[in-house]
């Protein structure tokens, strides 16, 4: 709720004359306190000022403006000055980022003529109690009838457009060019070709530490990114070119990647490649696709390198006319899995909105073949369906990692899906023997569909191994507005030796098995479940801790909403238990809602030595009873922790933690003048990146040191330098989700040293 008195005349708006003060009793966004905010204007025939300020413990800024009304092209002038803004405490960042910056910027014209002059100064960002500069950014534009240019200079990004014509002009003839390749509609053609427009565009997107180290933590390498474009319309001339020599973000990467496009009159060409790309299990070598455009017609050529061997190899033809594709592949060069393939020169793929049509589409190698089909034999449905017949799986696999391949076994059988565009159905009778997942023998996989009236369907799917077992079966009825589902799923039997061999860096020495039932329902763009899950004599070694957990007969239960837990016990291997009650609530998968109660009596939580876990090792015990709610971007965990008597523990200070880095534009400083300061305040106990990398836990415990309860720090591995204590005592623990912690309570030191 706010109060505001406004009074003002005028017979237009240039002669327009406001005065505003407005007072803010209540304004919430997004959860956060605005109702200091002020705002006050006061225009005279058309000119004036408009000035809005806002100053809290999080957010320091004032907005001054001055504008000149006009209702051709009016004049706007901005200055914002951000003192301080914790962009944590304000709910825009999950981490403890702080920044400050003055923005100036100068508009005037309108949407379809304008100019722009901006200019980020002084930009600093803290994080970690370090600062980061943005270095300066300046932002200028200009479009009017015969003219665009827009230029951008920071230490990230450097950019350059310009044109001979306006947003509207330019952008139309770009896109209408680009159509004309693509198409053979001669209307588009003659847009693309009727006009003048000059196009060009330089762009370097370069690695900073603020973006790699504040803002794309995960970012640790990125070579300075390249793009060019050059558009001639008269001419009709395009030319583009993107290079990204190296990326890496997290444990994903891309090795040299390059586009190149360049069209001349009614031809495109473009080249796109790579060297390598990884992400996980996926990783894939050398590739290229190149071709060419010309009215529609579109020939390209796919391939993949594996070593000095042709791993893929897919040349097609592509022609786009109206609302429908027509696509062929060349059988002269098909090759996949290293292997030349056969296809007869007459196949044919044809798309549209409304229909597809499969003519000669068959693929084969020796005994290995696939036939895709919309005339399948004995379907008197509108259809397209596939048969394989001695298909290895890993024809296809390969292409993400031709090493190991993340699927294989050898496929018989067909797949069929009914009235593709209306109430769809699915028929097929396919199975998979000797079925693997990333080298894990899973067993044979059997897939059974059949019409069983108008509109209804029977499904089974069948998972038959030595270590696994698992059926899902039941019926579903097409529909337009998505099948309704009646299936149960049945896991009889998955050995924990399974998830041994998937996890097998993780977790060894597996016994038992997991087995539960499932009944699905609804739809299957609204599909409901529920069923529960049990774990039968499961148990397993988690090898960085060496302790062996085991689960008696435990289950637990999910539906739609979430994950619930009944007296659910792991003990260890000397049988003291953890218990887990209460519930992981689901309805928003991406950040789950805990609601759990946990309790341990002299659990063996750590048993490992030094070959176990370079970080930490040692033996130690634990006693909790604790709560823990919130959610997975902020857990809220109360209630007690104590490390039993006699408990070890060697932790290790990594050797990056060691190291003093040294880097243009960071310091670590603190504002003794002003500590309040919300750029450089030092909040209680934040004092170290450590801290400030706990941040995202919201945590209130009673901790306890049982007797001659042993603690080491290596320090320094290189030298030796260690500390050791020994002792008992009880601690109040808090941390708070930006990192803050507190630590306070009596500890008693019978023993230690440094050395």
């Amino acid at each position: 709720s706010f109060t505001s008195t406004i009074s003002g005349r005028g017979s237009n708006i240039n002669e327009l004359s406001v005065q505003l003060k407005t007072d803010f009793s209540k304004l919430n966004y997004e959860g956060y306190d605005f109702s200091q905010l002020n705002l006050e204007g006061d225009i005279k025939k058309g000119q004036g000022d408009i000035n809005l300020s806002f100053k809290d413990r999080n957010l320091d800024l004032a907005l001054e403006t001055s504008v000149k009304l006009d209702s051709i092209s009016p004049k706007v002038n901005t200055l914002l000055t951000v003192k301080g803004a914790d962009l944590y405490e304000l709910g825009l960042t999950q981490d403890g980022i702080r920044t400050a910056f003055v923005l100036d910027a100068e508009f005037q014209g309108n949407t379809t003529a304008f100019t722009l002059k901006s200019k980020l100064r002084e930009g600093v960002a803290i994080y970690k109690r370090e600062a980061y500069t943005f270095g300066s950014l300046d932002l200028n534009a200009m479009s009017n009838s015969d003219s665009l240019g827009v230029r951008i200079l920071s230490e990230t990004v450097n950019a350059n457009i310009t044109a001979n014509g306006g947003i509207e002009e330019a952008l139309p003839a770009l896109q209408n060019h680009l159509e004309s390749y693509f198409h053979d509609v001669d209307s588009i053609a003659d847009k693309a070709a009727d006009g003048d427009i000059k196009l060009k565009l330089d762009m370097v997107l370069r690695q900073a530490p603020i973006l790699s180290e504040v803002f794309l933590q995960g970012l640790d390498r990125m070579d300075s990114i390249l793009l060019k474009v050059d558009f001639n319309q008269k001419l009709r001339q395009f030319n583009a070119g993107l290079q990204a020599p190296y990326f890496k973000y997290g444990s994903s990467t891309l090795d040299s990647l390059v586009l190149s496009v360049n069209g001349a009159q009614d031809t495109l060409k473009f080249d796109l490649g790579w060297a390598n790309v990884a992400s996980g299990p996926i990783a894939i070598g050398k590739t290229k696709l190149e071709g060419d455009a010309a009215k529609g017609l579109i020939n390209s050529s796919f391939s993949i390198i594996d070593k000095e061997d042709q791993l893929v190899n897919i040349s097609s033809e592509v022609f786009w006319h109206g609302d429908t594709i027509q696509a062929k592949i060349d059988p002269e060069s098909l090759i996949l899995n290293k292997k030349q393939w056969v296809i007869s020169p007459q196949n044919r793929l044809s798309v549209s909105s409304t229909r597809i049509d499969l003519n000669e589409f068959e693929i084969s190698n020796g005994v290995q073949k696939i036939i895709l089909s919309t005339t399948l034999p004995k379907e008197t449905e509108e259809h397209i369906g596939a048969v394989f017949e001695n298909f290895e799986l890993a024809t296809l696999t390969t292409l993400l990692n031709a090493e190991k391949p993340l699927a294989a076994g050898q496929l018989k059988g067909d797949i069929i899906l009914e009235n593709p565009f209306g109430s769809y159905g699915l028929v097929a009778g396919l199975g998979i023997t000797n079925l693997m997942a990333i080298d894990v023998p899973l067993g044979t996989l059997r897939l059974d569909a059949r019409a069983v009236g108008t509109g209804k369907y029977n499904l089974k799917l069948a998972l038959n191994g030595p270590s696994t077992n698992l059926d899902l079966s039941g019926s579903y009825i097409a529909a337009p507005s998505g099948a309704d589902l009646t299936l149960d799923l049945d896991l009889k039997n998955l050995e924990m030796s399974v998830l041994e061999r998937l996890y097998k860096e993780n977790i060894s020495k597996t016994n038992g098995n997991i087995s539960g039932e499932v009944k699905v329902s609804g739809t299957v763009n609204d599909p409901k479940y529920a069923g529960a899950l049990n774990f039968n004599q499961v148990s397993f070694l988690v090898n960085q801790l060496n302790t062996q957990f085991k689960m008696a007969e435990e289950q637990f239960k999910i539906d739609n909403s979430g994950l619930y837990f009944d007296n659910f016990v792991i003990t260890d291997s000397e049988n003291n238990d953890f218990s887990l009650d209460g519930a992981v609530l689901t309805k928003d998968l991406t950040n789950p809602v805990f609601d759990l109660k946990l309790k341990a009596d002299n659990f063996g939580l750590i048993n490992s030595t030094k070959e176990d876990s370079d970080l930490f090792y040692g033996q130690v015990n634990m006693n909790a009873d604790l709560t823990v709610q919130g959610d997975l971007t902020i857990p809220k965990v109360r209630g007690k922790l104590k490390v039993v008597d006699g408990s070890k523990l060697t932790f290790t200070v990594p050797e990056s933690q060691l190291e003093l880095k040294a880097r243009d534009g960071v310091v670590i400083f603190v504002n003794r003048k002003n500590p309040d300061d919300i750029l450089t305040r030092v909040d209680q106990n934040e004092s170290s990146a450590l801290a400030a990398s706990l941040s995202g836990y919201d945590i209130e415990t009673i901790l306890s040191m049982g007797e001659n309860s042993q603690f080491n720090i290596i320090i320094d591995e290189a030298t030796g330098d260690n500390l050791q204590v020994t002792g008992t005592g009880d601690f109040n623990l808090a941390l708070e989700p930006n990192g803050r912690t507190s630590l306070s309570g009596k500890y008693e030191l019978s023993g230690g040293h440094y050395e």
